[in-house]
């Protein structure tokens, strides 16, 4: 009360803590009431980071749409690039090695034999190399891989990370939401505009 005055009694202060997985971090998303004037909603992203969250192909296939648009590249030669990108990501050496190290540090944390951390980390970069590699060095590497794609006149159109793909993209030429705005983010946009 005495930081928000105009707060009227049965009034609530909603914070909210959006974390990034960071190899470490399990997915969560809860909501707790610690003080009679406040609630606090705790998010961790289901994969390494918020930039991972587009890295999903229907999502990205709708930004780059939205991007080239008015050009010759049809949506299902942008659907294979994307697919392509995708899977290179995957399979690349330096991206999987970052993330095992990242997962096995992890692992250690929670007093596994370095042995043991090796072998679950190995299990899951393996499985899921999306969900693991660091969000922001994947993004570059898959929106590098899909700029050298695409033909010359058209790789300048495609920014080199998430947040300037999203930045550039014009409003009017985009999809829809529910594909654009992945689901985790759209639930924590739903949770801070509820009347």
């Amino acid at each position: 009360p005495k930081i928000f005055p105009s707060l009227r009694p049965g009034e609530k202060v909603l914070i909210v803590r959006a974390l990034d997985s960071d190899a470490e971090r399990p997915q969560e998303f809860s909501t707790r009431t610690p003080s009679a004037h406040i609630e606090e909603t705790r998010v961790v992203w289901s994969r390494y980071s918020i930039e991972s969250l587009f890295l999903d192909t229907e999502c990205l296939v709708g930004w780059l749409s939205a991007v080239l648009s008015g050009t010759t590249i049809a949506e299902t030669q942008l659907r294979t690039h994307v697919v392509e990108a995708l899977a290179a990501a995957d399979k690349d050496d330096s991206l999987q090695e970052e993330a095992m190290i990242a997962r096995a540090r992890a692992y250690r944390k929670q007093s596994l034999s370095a042995d043991d951390a090796n072998k679950k980390a190995f299990q899951d970069v393996g499985a899921a190399p999306g969900v693991w590699q660091h969000g922001r060095k994947r993004a570059a590497f898959v929106l590098k891989h899909l700029r050298a794609s695409l033909a010359a006149n058209l790789q300048n159109r495609v920014s080199g990370t998430i947040p300037k793909l999203l930045q550039v993209a014009p409003i009017e030429r985009l999809g829809k939401l529910d594909v654009l705005v992945p689901e985790e983010i759209r639930n924590l946009l739903d949770l801070m505009t509820k009347a």
